[in-house]
Formats: structure tokens, sequence, C-alpha cells
């Protein structure tokens, strides 16, 4: 038994591209993230405006701290750490945000030799996550909101699935112009219009490995993390 299924050629998204066009960025009133450095603290909270959190399960153990030894810009960062295989440590704050399109950016690093996966949670979704390495990693996911949110969360977490430290500094939100996709013909001779590239998946393979997709989960059997969100890659 085959799965056949099709992606649009690079041509074709080339061309589809071509035909995206962008509209004037409108002002847009929402509340700049709190303490976006992680610079301003009160007793016995690492940083003012964000919450702490762990999203493993009860049981886990993990800690968010101050750092003052490895800063990104500022004078601290925040230090996020995972004792077992399950925690994600991390924090959380929230502000209401207006229907539009939105990038956020910050940094991330794990400990020095090793390496760690970041997740975010932008208003109403998570991102995927991503890795970075003992260096000071820009990291930037564009998210589309669909409706206003009077309490949309943003949330920063350590998601590597094994004991390990990563730390966060210098968030971004901004807001980004709409893009709308027009629908043109396509003038060129049949012969030179772009396809679709089909690819043929063993289900057999299912059964033949299922420890090496099992650990990826349903998503990672097919195309795992290539979409970063529906609603604004496509």
């Amino acid at each position: 038994m085959h799965v056949r299924f099709g992606i649009p050629t690079m041509a074709a998204m080339a061309f589809l591209v071509a035909a995206a066009t962008g509209t004037a960025l409108a002002q847009i009133d929402f509340p700049p993230l709190p303490n976006p450095s992680f610079e301003e603290t009160a007793e016995g909270v690492p940083a003012t405006a964000w919450q702490i959190a762990n999203w493993g399960p009860a049981a886990s153990k993990g800690s968010v701290s101050r750092d003052d030894s490895v800063a990104h810009l500022g004078d601290v960062c925040l230090r996020t750490e995972a004792q077992d295989d399950q925690a994600r440590p991390g924090v959380f704050t929230k502000l209401p945000l207006p229907a539009q399109r939105y990038q956020l950016r910050f940094y991330a690093r794990a400990h020095k030799g090793t390496q760690a996966l970041v997740r975010a949670y932008l208003a109403d979704h998570y991102g995927p996550a991503r890795p970075v390495g003992q260096d000071w990693t820009e990291i930037i996911y564009r998210f589309t909101l669909e409706r206003p949110l009077a309490q949309a969360e943003i949330n920063l977490q350590y998601f590597s699935g094994r004991p390990g430290v990563l730390s966060l500094d210098d968030l971004e939100l901004k807001a980004l112009p709409p893009v709308t996709i027009s629908l043109m013909p396509d003038a060129r001779p049949q012969e030179q219009r772009p396809g679709l590239l089909y690819a043929s998946a063993n289900a057999n393979y299912l059964r033949e490995h299922p420890a090496d997709w099992a650990k990826r989960g349903f998503t990672g059997f097919f195309i795992s993390y290539v979409m970063h969100d529906w609603k604004t890659d496509v």
C-alpha cells in the first residue's frame, strides 16, 4: 500500500510568490511586550510581568532563574533548566492584541557544549520547536491572529525532551503588513508551466520501523516542521 501526495515544484511556488501583493501597514495600536529583556525584577520573581510555568507533567522538575553570566545584550537573561526528560520550563505573559500579522523575535542559547530546543506559544497556537547551540541564536516566528484577543498569551519554553539548560533574552513583538494572494492567469505555454512533484510513502514503513517514526509522533512520519503556520506560510 502506498500513499501518493503532491507538493508544488519550486517553480510553481515562485509563481505563487510573484502573485502575492502586500498592503501598506496601517497604524496598529497594541501594548509593547513588558520587560522584554528581563532586566526588571522583584522579590521572588525572576522577571517582572513574566510568570514562571512548567508545561511538562505535574511530577516533572524544571526551574527558571536570572543569570548574569551569559546575557545577550543587557546585564541578565533568563535561565530555564529541566531536571528530567519531561520538564518544559519557561515563562509567559499576556497582553491584548488586535487581529493582525505579527513577528516575534528573541534570542536563545543552550548550555556550553550542548544543544537544546526552544518553542513559543503565539497568542492562539504553538510554533514549531527550533534548535539552538551554545551561541546566542536569533529566533523569529511570524504568525497571524485571526481575531482580537483581550489576553493573548506569549510563552517561551525549553522543549528538548531531556535534562538541560536554555537561556532566553531580548524579545521583540512587532506588527507586519497584511499579505493578500491574487490568482493570476499563467500565460506561459503548457509545456513550460510547472507541475507537481509526487512522492510515495510506503505504509509498510510504519510496521517495519515503528521506533523511528514513533519518536517523532504522527506529524514526524510525513513532513515534520516544514510548514510553520498554514495561515502565514501558504
